[in-house]
């Protein structure tokens, strides 16, 4: 892949990702994640499930401490509930209150009835494809950059240490004198 398909991939995600800029204007206070976290909670609430905040982090990919926030956010002004399991009491449940259900409704699905509306007689076949191909996309970029972020803690595991050394055998080599004592010396 040359790297001019690679800018074409990256400019194409980001015009893809202003698709939601066209859904109404959101209330104050609310921001495009808590959108998509009342959604995802009302598609569950539908089912007849009531998501954990675990559940909804493992669907975003995003830390459990940046999903309390923004749950806590959600709660506080009154459009997520929030009861705790029957069976263990660590655990909780997460449902949409009626003001949580009509901002859903009016912010989310009226959004993407208006998109729907826009992309019709596209060929939906198309529109999976690109899907697939963003999705594959972004997987692959997040698994080399994992694998980069372990090959760079090794690399600096490896100077601080030594090739194939631990601290201790530093400390064991580490030069004496005035200007390089072994404080110095050792990270």
């Amino acid at each position: 892949m040359t790297i001019a398909c690679v800018r074409e991939l990256l400019d194409a995600a980001e015009t893809a990702g202003h698709l939601a800029d066209h859904f109404p204007e959101l209330p104050p206070g609310i921001h495009p994640r808590h959108i998509r976290m009342l959604e995802l909670i009302a598609l569950r609430n539908r089912e007849g499930k009531e998501p954990m905040p675990s559940d909804i982090s493992d669907i975003l990919n995003v830390t459990r401490p940046g999903i309390t926030r923004t749950l806590r956010e959600l709660r506080e002004q009154g459009y997520v509930n929030k009861t705790v399991d029957e069976k263990d009491n660590r655990v909780y449940h997460l449902s949409l209150t009626d003001m949580g259900w009509k901002v859903y409704e009016h912010y989310v699905q009226e959004g993407q009835n208006a998109i729907q509306e826009a992309l019709e007689g596209m060929d939906e076949d198309r529109i999976r494809e690109a899907i697939d191909v963003l999705k594959e996309a972004h997987a692959r970029v997040i698994r080399v950059a994992e694998l980069h972020r372990r090959q760079m803690a090794e690399a600096e595991t490896s100077d601080i240490y030594g090739q194939e050394g631990s601290k201790e055998e530093a400390e064991d080599h580490a030069p004496a004198g005035n200007d390089r004592t072994r404080e110095n010396y050792l990270p």
